[in-house]
């Protein structure tokens, strides 16, 4: 039924939102129930006793700026962020240049600048400056860098990598003989040679110190024309010619903060550029430089939002243009929602070189309460758990990775919630130098104004505070429970969710395929127009339709709308479902103090002093079946097989899961159908063995495997050689490991590390319904211990061709009806 039918919603400021949250909290004084019932009103928006569901609006709680007396209260500061020139003749500066013998690895520019450059010699145009192989020369003042680019190495898609060579080469034959005329002075300083500086500056670790050597501010521009000479004269440096200068400024805003006024504005530019010559500076000859420009807005104690439908409103203004579609391409704009709130998003555009305004490269609308989260860490931009981690059981009596997460961003926005921090609405972009000290000068402050939403500090970290717990309490719970609930896909899902949604409430959303599926799955289902069912957004920001509990645990209801396994995987960090899976069924993990009293009570009897915690080595696996607390470590119901096989039933008491693994291993095992050595594949080119159902091995033999191979060898049916083949595909609790191509059936090995933490009669059980299937089977692929699919010419033929994959009938399939071909 559609969604908007069975909740009526009701709208709410965010106020009132936490106020509903904090008075269902209060109905109990359990605290299990607490924490429950705040974690089903944050993630649905609902009270789980009434179909209601409360829908945020921003508008109801949070004053426009357009009255008087609010503008009066707030401040607007104008800035000069950052700045980016590209010089590809001579480098125009007034200020010392420190040089590193040993680049810096980060100092590399690899983050796209929305900075374009043209490669004439190598017929390009408007070549990304960050695709250019470089590395960072040194650096000026204290907030400024330097690096040098390497036209030579460019190629579109794929760009020459810098090596160690490239470093030794440059420095030895290029830096060192300009150091050596233009730095007399300071030339013992000099290294005399790249390797003798790496041995010198390498610590016992393996890490370096990176020493800098000053040119002075009076010598620059020779010391450098030097360099570009050297490589012009040195054939082990052609890959330098043609180098461009590049210099890099950030995090200057606090330096050059200003109120927006033209003087203001052109004393403060001038003061930025004093480092450069900039007479010298000639667009003529490609010299480029930019410099981000911005205006912020602050409140006292509150913190401020841009409004999602004033996108358009800013882009025709900030662009001077009517028509916004240009800019509001994949391309070129993202959006930026702020904790998942539908009315509240900052967003970035990046205009091309081709925009109608060439003079802007790109522009930057975001809200600053992110600053106390971010952090530029393995690819994310603010603090983040990891989802491996996340699902990944604590040893010993360590927190959980969403429990030390939870209590750290609680003291983050605990501290910001006490000191009533603000959050400021910031305006950026980035244009030429030349138009910089009138860039967001002379603008109607209201337009601004219609365009921002005011929220009380004391509402706003509150807020974020428990959707960020709830989310994070679901991961924790995900945790605590047995491996049969938390294998399941519905709660991986969940996991998924509630990973993406604790990283959204400190940077922009990812956007990332498999986290897109996960997130459509839980929105809520209405139909449109032409009565199809689509996800759609309700409660005014993201909430998820439904949850359900098992054993005390949060999952997503079974339906439909569940992605694959592997999309749940994806989502979580795992190349695959069987991966994942094999992570979540690892044995748990178990302290000493466990350990050593169990050990006491087990010894207890025969009057054996139990040994000290220290003794006890972790994750040594009691009796069979016992090291997990939790109950049995399996994925689906042991205890009440009744059904067979059959794909799709609903009523099988295999789960999904199971049935899955065992096709996915069939599909390996058919995968490796072997090839004849000059003639291609025996299988047929139209079977796709990833897409195999076990009705592949189901059938007649004399129409089927026709169909199948191009040639096969059919040997005699025996019992015998029959089981064999099941124990080597489905092998038992403890059988000896079988090697070469067995040991990278992927899907294989996850049934082995089922078998290890199940009890010898769970396997027994589950093997015995799987033996009543694959007997069912008209053929299977015949193997050895050592060989997945045999394959030879030997030995007397039976039916078939002689040479082919060999074929294992079943004793009751029309096996007696295959011809013998001729000799091939």
């Amino acid at each position: 039924m559609d969604f908007r039918l069975l909740h009526p919603t009701e709208p709410v400021s965010l106020i009132q939102w936490l106020e509903a949250h904090d008075e269902l909290v209060g109905s109990t004084d359990n605290d299990a129930e607490k924490a429950r019932l705040s974690t089903f009103f944050a993630l649905t928006s609902r009270n789980p006793t009434e179909p209601t569901l409360y829908d945020i609006n921003l508008h109801l709680n949070s004053f426009t700026l357009q009255s008087r007396d609010v503008q009066d209260e707030a401040g607007v500061t104008r800035d000069y962020d950052s700045l980016i020139g590209v010089f590809p003749a001579r480098l125009p500066l007034l200020a010392d240049l420190s040089i590193y013998t040993i680049p810096r690895p980060k100092g590399r520019l690899e983050k796209n600048l929305s900075v374009y450059v043209d490669l004439p010699d190598l017929d390009l145009v408007q070549v990304p400056l960050h695709k250019i192989p470089n590395w960072e020369l040194g650096t000026v003042a204290t907030k400024f860098s330097v690096n040098v680019m390497f036209p030579s190495l460019y190629h579109p898609g794929s760009s020459e990598k810098l090596t160690e060579d490239h470093y030794r080469i440059f420095y030895d034959r290029a830096l060192r003989p300009a150091a050596r005329r233009h730095c007399n002075a300071n030339d013992s300083y000099w290294p005399a040679s790249y390797q003798s500086e790496t041995i010198r500056a390498q610590h016992q670790r393996g890490a370096f110190t990176h020493t800098a050597h000053v040119v002075n501010r009076n010598k620059v521009a020779a010391f450098l024309d030097a360099v570009r000479d050297n490589c012009a004269q040195d054939v082990g440096l052609i890959w330098a010619v043609g180098m461009l200068w590049v210099v890099d400024g950030k995090g200057l805003k606090e330096q050059y903060r200003h109120t927006p006024s033209p003087s203001n504005a052109t004393r403060t530019l001038n003061r930025l550029l004093r480092i450069f010559d900039v007479a010298e500076i000639n667009r003529d000859r490609g010299d480029q430089l930019y410099i981000d420009v911005a205006v912020e807005i602050t409140q006292p104690d509150h913190i401020l939002l841009w409004k999602t439908h004033s996108h358009d409103a800013i882009i025709r203004t900030m662009l001077k243009v009517q028509d916004v579609q240009y800019y509001r391409t994949a391309q070129r704009y993202s959006q930026d929602t702020v904790a998942l709130l539908q009315h509240a998003a900052g967003f970035r555009v990046s205009c091309g070189p081709q925009a109608p305004q060439p003079y802007l490269r790109k522009l930057n609308v975001y809200t600053t309460d992110k600053a106390h989260t971010a952090l530029i860490d393995n690819g994310h931009h603010a603090k983040y758990i990891d989802p491996i981690k996340a699902l990944t059981v604590p040893t010993g009596d360590g927190d959980s990775e969403p429990k030390a997460f939870a209590a750290k961003m609680r003291t983050v926005y605990s501290a910001a919630e006490n000191e009533q921090v603000p959050g400021n609405a910031r305006l950026e972009g980035r244009v030429n130098f030349t138009e910089a000290a009138t860039f967001l000068v002379d603008f109607e402050l209201d337009d601004f104004f219609l365009a921002l939403l005011s929220i009380p500090c004391e509402t706003w970290w509150p807020f974020k505070t428990v959707r960020l717990q709830a989310a994070l309490r679901v991961l924790e719970s995900h945790l605590s429970a047995s491996a049969t609930v938390r294998a399941a896909r519905n709660s991986l899902a969940l996991a998924g969710v509630c990973v993406w949604m604790a990283n959204a409430m400190n940077a922009r959303p990812s956007d990332k395929a498999a986290e897109n599926a996960l997130r459509e799955a839980c929105l809520p289902q209405v139909q449109d127009y032409d009565l199809n069912w689509v996800p759609t957004t309700q409660g005014g920001m993201f909430v998820i339709h439904h949850l359900a509990e098992t054993y005390n645990v949060f999952q997503l209801p079974l339906n439909n709308n569940l992605p694959e396994g592997n999309t749940v995987a994806r989502a979580l960090g795992f190349p695959s479902w069987g991966d994942l899976i094999v992570h979540i069924t690892k044995p748990r993990p178990r302290n000493r103090e466990v350990l050593a009293t169990e050990a006491f009570r087990r010894n207890n009897r025969s009057g054996v002093r139990a040994p000290s915690p220290e003794t006890v080595e972790d994750n040594v696996d009691g009796p069979s079946g016992s090291s997990n607390p939790a109950g049995p470590v399996i994925p689906f119901n042991v205890d009440d097989y009744q059904g067979t096989f059959e794909h799709g039933r609903e009523d099988t008491t295999f789960t999904e899961y199971a049935y899955s693994l065992v096709v996915r291993i069939l599909r390996e095992v058919v995968s490796r159908a072997p090839n004849h050595r000059t003639d291609g594949a025996y299988l047929v080119s139209s079977i796709n063995p990833s897409t195999i159902e076990p009705t592949f091995f189901k059938g007649s033999l004399v129409q089927r495997l026709p169909e199948y191979f191009r040639q096969f060898r059919l040997v005699r049916p025996d019992e015998d050689n029959w089981d064999a083949v099941f124990n080597r595909i489905f092998p038992d609790k403890g059988a000896a490991p079988l090697v070469n191509g067995w040991k990278d059936l992927r899907s294989r090995n996850e049934w082995v590390a089922l078998t290890v933490i199940l009890t010898e009669g769970q396997v027994r059980s589950i093997r015995a319904e799987l033996k009543k299937e694959f007997d069912r089977f008209s053929w299977v692929p015949f193997s050895q211990n050592d060989k997945v699919w045999k394959v030879s010419s030997g030995g007397r033929l039976f039916r078939g061709h002689t040479l082919g994959p060999w074929i294992l009938p079943n004793k009751k399939a029309d096996w007696e009806s295959v011809p013998t071909f001729a000799e091939d």
